[in-house]
């Protein structure tokens, strides 16, 4: 069986992490990777170093020669399943392989949230062309199903997102220090609220408390504002030697280990890869109430969580996590995340729940 990932571009962000690590994790005798992608960006090299064949198709000018050079392709390397990971690339593979055996797959990451009225007839208009729609979280699927008044079907499937344990240094074991290192991930975007997470530094520094808050995520360029508003807050109320914006990064694993305590604030997450990477690591996570991050927490059985914009009750489950964290706890915690989110189940779940399904149906 051979699968064809399509990419919008290989730049550095959550799908593309997770995409990543199913290339570098996968293996031959369960099916052959091919990643096909409209743009480059810094992860090019990456994908390369894995070992599956990387191709270059982007659009040009004429749409029609980017529809007939990848049904071409598609014979060409006997793809059986072409898995999407945009609403665009899912409509236009549906169209290229129009009368082919071939499954078209797409996965849906985020929501449709504030988006044009065109990009949400794209999504339904994908929603309706695929073999499979993949959703990573219950919430998600339910959120699209009712948006777009479609029936429940064994189309409509829910796969976890996976991380690849094997980049994380366990972090349990090591006590809180008195100055507590606080580290925050996510790119300054619609889907995070960095904003209270600063917020909520100048708390913690009029309450006394000893900290040092790293903030790892680029500024997005056609949202720059969300960033600077972030830095302006933190130049105005004297807390530049608190908190620290280290811009994008590579080495999340490592700062995971250095770590006291990872702290998130989600406005609408349809996953959140970089909360489980933390309990994976095993630090003591705190996040807001948001259905998705109570869902991947079982209820906050695996983290803290606090009523979503409630500065109060955030610093009341702040004392609570850093007061009655136990290394035993942690390690319980980092474990069950490995077995519920890691890459190989992930990759065994697409296989049995989404691709074997399609083509032995």
């Amino acid at each position: 069986m051979t699968v064809a990932y399509l990419f919008g571009s290989l730049n550095r962000g959550g799908t593309e992490t997770l995409m990543l690590d199913v290339f570098r994790s996968v293996s031959a005798d369960k099916f052959e990777v091919i990643g096909i992608y409209r743009k480059e960006g810094v992860l090019r090299t990456e994908f390369e170093a894995s070992g599956a064949m990387m191709l270059h198709l982007p659009i040009r000018r004429n749409p029609l020669h980017y529809l007939y050079s990848l049904r071409r392709l598609v014979k060409q390397h006997q793809i059986h399943i072409i898995h999407a990971v945009q609403s665009l690339d899912a409509v236009l593979a549906s169209i290229a392989c129009a009368a082919l055996k071939v499954k078209v797959v797409q996965t849906i990451h985020g929501f449709d949230l504030n988006s044009p009225f065109a990009t949400k007839m794209l999504i339904g208009l994908s929603i309706r062309l695929t073999s499979a729609n993949v959703y990573v979280s219950k919430f998600q699927r339910e959120y699209y199903l009712r948006t777009y008044n479609r029936p429940f079907t064994k189309k409509e499937i829910v796969v976890y997102n996976g991380i690849d344990m094997d980049k994380f240094i366990p972090r349990y074991g090591k006590p809180i220090s008195s100055d507590i290192q606080i580290l925050s991930v996510g790119n300054f975007n619609a889907v995070r609220d960095q904003l209270t997470l600063c917020k909520f530094a100048l708390r913690l520094k009029k309450e006394g408390v000893n900290f040092k808050w790293l903030f790892a995520g680029k500024q997005v360029e056609d949202e720059a504002w969300r960033y600077g508003q972030c830095v302006e807050f933190v130049q105005q109320h004297n807390l530049t030697q608190q908190v620290v914006f280290l811009g994008s990064r590579s080495d999340i694993p490592q700062l995971l280990a250095k770590a006291d305590i990872f702290i998130y604030a989600s406005e609408h997450d349809t996953f959140g890869i970089a909360v489980v990477e933390a309990l994976a690591a095993g630090v003591p996570v705190l996040v807001n109430d948001w259905l998705v991050m109570k869902e991947i927490t079982e209820e906050g059985k695996l983290a803290c969580i606090y009523k979503t914009k409630d500065e109060d009750d955030f610093y009341k489950q702040f004392r609570h996590l850093i007061t009655t964290t136990s290394s035993t706890q942690q390690a319980a915690t980092a474990q069950k995340t490995s077995k519920l989110f890691s890459i190989q189940e992930h990759i065994n779940q697409l296989i049995q729940s989404v691709y074997q399904p399609l083509l032995h149906p």
